[in-house]
């Protein structure tokens, strides 16, 4: 029994000793020694030996913690802390000592604290720096043939110093570079904190000198737009931009350059803007401005100009769109600030109660003319025009023979007449010595016999099948540019023009020479053609000698019918008149107050006449008139002298007058000529109504009467 109890006892010790030692094994998988015994389970680190403590940042290899260690910012001396921590970025050097002591925080063992600083050139021998030194840089400008004057020669980097722009003859500066090479980017100042001496070298950029240069100084406003964009509505861009593509104007290069002149005097970007789909010619236009306007979009997109028809003003001014230029009957006004006359029938064509709205280079130029098919009429046999207009037989007994004559050499559905009814009226009635209005004395003259005769001769065409019924309101008829109808009304810008007589080579294009002539003359008139050299005054006072007499289309001298050479024609004596009815011209928006950077009306016109007017002249101009200029004009829109000659030939002034019927027709429509009793509406109603031209244009003479008195004709 009791060796049994024996055994039982030493069997539970020897498991008490196994599961005790398995038990220590398995919580010391890994000891932790601090100075050589696991603190997890007491072993005994077979390795250890006694040793003083050697403390980094608080503990020691052997893993002892240094009970007074503090945590710190590490002040590293020669790259190690007190503590023991060590610099990362120490590196080993030669100690340079100021006051004593290194940046690394080494000590010079030899530093006296006692001496006195002695500086030179703004620090001591111990490397102390004097705190009033200032260390002075030199500036040196390389000027490359240019001047400067009060330019700085040196800096000390406490400041920011802006490089001056230097002078040169004949060049434009383009920059501060810093080597001559001028690589890299244009300097414009010095920085502040910069260091070291400076060497900048002057680029320039030759002038396009032009001889003469500008009429005025460029931008007397002293308007700084601030790289602002000042937008100009016009169609086609391609007419207005010399910039564009597809430019089709003149002086390409020279307008270029002027329009860059302009833009950096104001500091400014022009941009020719396009019409917006919504807004084609005609009443839509009319009603996308005034809209525009009331909306401030165009404001907002910085639409300061626009280029319109004059005869859209009286409506845009009662709308309040337009800005005012100036009073001719008071001399006074935006035009006046800037010494600017502009030609006076062009200005009563622009104007509403004496005040324009418009603004137009050059002289009034008629063009009220009709246009014809030049080739299909040399081809059916029958005269040209032009020539029968320089012989003096244009007159309107001839155009009534030439027209019935005509329509039996034409095939079915070709027409001799193809005439908008309202532009006949208002251009043939002139012709005979009847004007429509009579501004100066604020008349209705349309009801006349003088008028309504003519009006029943076209009623008898029409009737008669002369006149293409097809017309409609359209600018250029389809049938005259398929070469199905000969005589058409029109303007001298159509010409050539894309949208209107689209020439030829273009999709649609006609496939014909076009002749223009003068509507026909009055059978009692007395008319002479110039059988021999002869001289006239122009506009400017020039006198002009004719020398060479005219050329027919085959390039045949012109002569009359007894065979002597033609050189001009001479209707000083005649009743024939032609008349203006104004033109396209740029108006400025009525915005009130001012705009963007302070822009206002009057700047608006600044820009706008520096850039369209203050052009230098071309050198290639040098000499030549106005009438010569307008005659390289009209040799790019008409194919041959003659007809140049025909347009030329009613340039005297005596024969021009304002004609108000257009505005009329406009005012009373409502901005259109479409609107109730607008006069496209009234001559198209007249040619199939049972009632007389007579009474119809009776029945207008009221409202008509009513709106020559609103724009202050009475």
């Amino acid at each position: 029994m009791r060796k049994s109890f024996v055994k039982t006892l030493l069997l539970l010790c020897l498991v008490l000793i196994i599961s005790f030692g398995a038990s220590c094994k398995k919580k010391c998988k890994n000891h932790d020694y601090v100075d050589g015994v696991c603190t997890k389970c007491e072993a005994v680190d077979p390795d250890y030996k006694p040793h003083t403590h050697s403390y980094v940042e608080g503990k020691c290899e052997c893993g002892a913690v240094d009970p007074d260690y503090k945590p710190h910012t590490h002040n590293y001396v020669e790259g190690k802390c007190e503590c023991g921590a060590v610099d990362p970025d120490y590196k080993p050097h030669t100690h340079n000592y100021v006051e004593g002591k290194c940046e690394c925080g080494a000590v010079d063992p030899d530093y006296n604290d006692d001496h006195e600083h002695v500086y030179v050139n703004g620090y001591c021998e111990c490397g102390a720096k004097d705190p009033n030194y200032k260390v002075v840089y030199t500036i040196t400008f390389n000027l490359n043939g240019g001047t400067l004057t009060g330019a700085p020669k040196e800096y000390d980097g406490s400041t920011k110093v802006t490089l001056p722009a230097p002078t040169k003859d004949n060049y434009d500066f383009d920059g501060w570079y810093e080597n001559d090479k001028f690589s890299g980017s244009a300097v414009t100042e010095i920085a502040k904190g910069s260091t070291g001496n400076k060497t900048f070298y002057a680029k320039w950029v030759e002038k396009t000198v032009i001889p003469g240069g500008n009429p005025w100084e460029l931008n007397r406003a002293g308007f700084d737009g601030q790289s602002m964009n000042y937008l100009i509505k016009v169609l086609p861009v391609a007419e207005f931009d010399p910039y564009d593509a597809g430019y089709t104007g003149t002086k390409q290069a020279l307008k270029q350059a002027h329009q860059a002149d302009v833009e950096d005097a104001y500091n400014i970007n022009i941009v020719y803007s396009a019409w917006d789909n919504d807004a084609q010619w005609g009443p839509t236009r009319v009603e996308f401005i005034k809209n525009s306007f009331i909306d401030s979009s165009f404001q907002k997109k910085n639409v300061y100009a626009v280029n319109i028809t004059s005869q859209w003003i009286p409506t845009l001014v009662k709308a309040d769109c337009l800005a005012e230029l100036y009073n001719y009957e008071l001399e006074e006004g935006i035009f006046a600030d800037y010494d600017y006359e502009q030609d006076s029938t062009i200005n009563e064509s622009v104007a509403v109660r004496r005040k324009v709205y418009g603004y137009q280079t050059g002289s009034a130029r008629p063009d009220y003319f009709l246009y014809y098919n030049a080739t299909k009429i040399a081809n059916i046999g029958m005269d040209d025009p032009a020539e029968m207009w320089f012989r003096g037989e244009w007159t309107w007994s001839n155009f009534d023979k030439w027209v019935r004559d005509a329509q039996i050499k034409l095939g079915s559905g070709e027409f001799a007449i193809d005439c908008g009814y309202a532009e006949f009226i208002i251009g043939a009635a002139p012709a005979q010595g009847a004007q429509l209005i009579n501004a100066s004395r604020g008349n209705i003259m349309f009801t006349k016999s003088s008028v309504t005769n003519i009006v029943d001769k076209m009623k008898a065409y029409y009737k008669e099948g002369f006149w293409d019924t097809k017309h409609g309101v359209q600018d250029v008829s389809t049938n005259f540019k398929a070469g199905k109808t000969l005589i058409h009304t029109g303007s001298l810008w159509f010409l050539k023009e894309s949208t209107r007589f689209t020439p030829e080579g273009e999709e649609n294009g006609i496939q014909f020479k076009m002749g223009v002539v003068p509507y026909p003359l009055d059978d009692n008139t007395t008319v002479t053609p110039y059988t021999e050299p002869y001289s006239y005054e122009d506009a400017e006072g020039n006198l002009v000698e004719v020398t060479e007499p005219l050329k027919t289309r085959t390039n045949e001298t012109l002569t009359t019918k007894t065979g002597e050479p033609i050189y001009g024609i001479d209707l000083s004596e005649s009743n024939f008149l032609i008349p203006y009815t104004g033109s396209s011209c740029f108006s400025l928006m009525n915005y009130a107050g001012e705009g963007q950077n302070g822009i206002n009306t009057s700047i608006a016109f600044c820009i706008l006449h520096d850039l369209l007017s203050d052009m230098a002249p071309d050198p290639a101009d040098d000499g030549l008139t106005a009438d010569d200029g307008y005659r390289l004009y009209l040799n790019k829109k008409l194919d041959y002298t003659i007809d140049v000659e025909v347009i030329m030939s009613v340039q005297d002034s005596s024969l021009s007058y304002y004609e108000l019927m257009e505005v009329l027709s406009m005012t009373v429509g409502g901005g259109s000529h479409f609107g109730p009793n607008g006069f496209w509406v009234v001559a198209s109603g007249m040619m199939t109504s049972e009632d007389t031209p007579a009474t119809k244009l009776k029945e207008i003479e009221t409202p008509y009467k009513e709106a020559l008195q609103s724009l202050g004709y009475n």
